[in-house]
């Protein structure tokens, strides 16, 4: 049985990025990006380390990442003043308008999604979601994961 919901899982975890990744594609942006515009939309300015651990993105892909937006006109990296070698990365303007336009296709993904589902079913996902990410996290410091 717990084979059968992995595969389900995986499943639908598939259909729901390809559906995200197929919009940003037509904006030119990737599903990292996308990640790191949504996270700056949120925070304003943050240190490039912060925002690679808040967004589990390894440091290597968050500098890509980052060059590739600098490169698109969406970000902004400045020194920062108390320690010129850490790099504080904020969205410009242009930059703002796109974490908006994501944040839309977001919103319709997780609308076509969940759209079908009660608000009880959703409380009663939510519920089991959590439960399903604490125990892999209680795993994970355990060592058994």
């Amino acid at each position: 049985m717990e084979l059968i919901l992995l595969k389900r899982f995986s499943q639908l975890r598939n259909q729901v990025n390809a559906f995200f990744t197929s919009a940003l594609k037509k904006m030119k942006i990737g599903p990292g990006e996308a990640r790191l515009i949504l996270y700056l939309k949120k925070n304003k300015s943050v240190l490039l380390k912060e925002a690679a651990q808040k967004t589990i993105t390894d440091p290597a892909a968050i500098t890509r990442a980052v060059e590739n937006l600098i490169n698109k006109n969406l970000v902004i990296r400045e020194s920062d003043t108390k320690d010129k070698r850490c790099k504080i990365i904020q969205l410009n303007s242009r930059g703002k308008e796109v974490a908006k336009e994501i944040a839309k296709i977001q919103k319709k993904s997780a609308q076509c999604l969940f759209g079908v589902l009660t608000q009880k079913e959703k409380m009663y996902f939510l519920t089991i979601m959590k439960k399903l990410i604490e125990n892999l996290e209680n795993n994970h410091h355990q060592g058994n994961f």
